[in-house]
């Protein structure tokens, strides 16, 4: 399934990207990004990406880089993204309804 990436974050790099796509996107949104993103790399030590598919579902991704394999808590990094969708459910939903608007409007 396609998708596109809206944001992402880095630990190994420690960048923070957001797509340019979506610089229009409401300040509080991007800022919400931005902290989920690099709060989440900082704490589990890999890469952090935010997207969506071409159906307009939110999907979110880690990348954990060989040499941190062993030290990656899977099972405490799948409950911390539950918490990231339970806390920011509002941003979230509003993020799904702007991809539908203006991103899918496009194609």
């Amino acid at each position: 399934m396609n998708k596109q990436i809206i944001a992402s974050a880095s630990y190994y790099n420690k960048k923070y990207y957001l797509n340019e796509e979506f610089e229009k996107l409401p300040y509080a949104v991007k800022k919400d990004l931005k902290e989920i993103c690099t709060g989440y790399v900082e704490k589990y030590k890999c890469v952090f990406i935010i997207g969506f598919y071409y159906d307009c579902e939110i999907f979110v991704e880690t990348q954990v880089s060989e040499e941190n394999e062993f030290s990656f808590m899977e099972i405490d990094s799948k409950l911390e993204i539950k918490k990231i969708e339970s806390e920011y459910s509002e941003m979230l939903e509003g993020l799904h309804k702007w991809v539908m608007i203006y991103v899918h409007r496009k194609d």
